[in-house]
């Protein structure tokens, strides 16, 4: 008598899930939109999606938007009406058998942060590239799309055109020099807690110590000839009939108009014509100093001939 082949199914949560297409819907086909893959039934055992309860999001229309397997891990993106909502990366470095792993929320679902466990990727590894799905293919369960109650899920910081990345979990505010933190007071002392006044405050002597050392710095000028400034630290500097101040470019121009010279343009003309008579004459010395080395030097040659001449 043959008997049939008996087995013992392991009903844990994650490996039932390994062998259905959960999360995926039933009616799911799990093939992609080009028809080149099927998402295998042990990679997806798990997810968790949560979504702005404000938003208005039918959990009907979220579904795997695209698959991307390459060499070093798979990334899975998940959509809601054929737009990515949200990302997540599978190192496989460092995967391990139904790891679960942070889905980012993109886009209007920016700020939704999600789970998604893997069981394998042995069998999705037989596959290469990127593979887009929509509702039919991929269509998700819509009780794994939760309601998200918190009120304000990230705080951003802009400054100009840079703003910081999301800031999460316990946020503090914290008031620095000069400033202060406090809740608004709608009427009477009632306090309303959803509300916080940032309020500059001018003179309250809240400004911090200064962290420089005076020792490495330069010092400042505090007095001149022992005189401080006044209570605005103001030093004033007054010319006289001898002494003009005038502001230049970082600096005081300091000029004595008493110390100009004593000579006019007529006295400097007496003294020019002067020189030009006393040039003249020193020419005419040139010029007969010439002739006389001229007649000096005829009379030598005169007295050279009669000489000859004689003997």
């Amino acid at each position: 008598m043959a008997t049939a082949a008996q087995g013992i199914w392991d009903v844990e949560w994650l490996n039932a899930n390994s062998q259905r297409r959960y999360p995926l819907m039933d009616s799911a086909t799990g093939v992609d939109t080009g028809d080149a893959m099927r998402i295998p039934d042990d990679f997806l055992v798990d997810l968790l999606w949560p979504v702005q309860a404000g938003t208005g999001a039918d959990p009907t229309l979220f579904h795997i938007y695209a698959i991307d397997i390459f060499g070093t891990g798979v990334k899975v993106t998940l959509g809601y009406n054929g737009a990515p909502v949200g990302e997540t990366l599978i190192d496989l470095a460092t995967f391990t058998l139904n790891s679960t792993h942070v889905v980012n929320g993109l886009n209007d679902f920016a700020d939704s942060v999600g789970k998604l466990t893997i069981g394998t990727l042995d069998t999705i590894r037989a596959y290469a590239g990127h593979f887009e799905f929509d509702s039919i293919g991929a269509g998700l369960v819509p009780t794994v799309i939760r309601p998200n109650l918190r009120g304000v899920s990230a705080i951003f910081l802009q400054n100009g055109q840079d703003v910081s990345d999301a800031i999460q979990g316990d946020v503090v505010f914290e008031a620095g020099s000069n400033f202060q933190l406090n809740f608004q007071r709608r009427s009477g002392t009632k306090v309303d807690p959803h509300i916080i006044v940032l309020s500059a405050i001018d003179g309250a002597n809240l400004n911090a110590d200064c962290a420089c050392n005076p020792a490495e710095t330069r010092q400042p000028i505090i007095t001149i000839n022992g005189i401080p400034g006044d209570v605005n630290n103001n030093f004033n500097l007054l010319g006289s009939a001898c002494v003009n101040l005038a502001g230049i470019a970082n600096g005081l121009q300091i000029e004595n108009p008493c110390s100009e010279p004593c000579c006019g343009c007529q006295e400097l003309e007496v003294v020019q014509q002067a020189t030009e008579r006393l040039t003249a004459q020193v020419h005419s010395l040139a010029n007969l100093a010439a002739k006389l080395e001229a007649a000096i030097s005829t009379l030598d040659s005169n007295l050279a001939v009669a000489g000859a001449i004689t003997r």
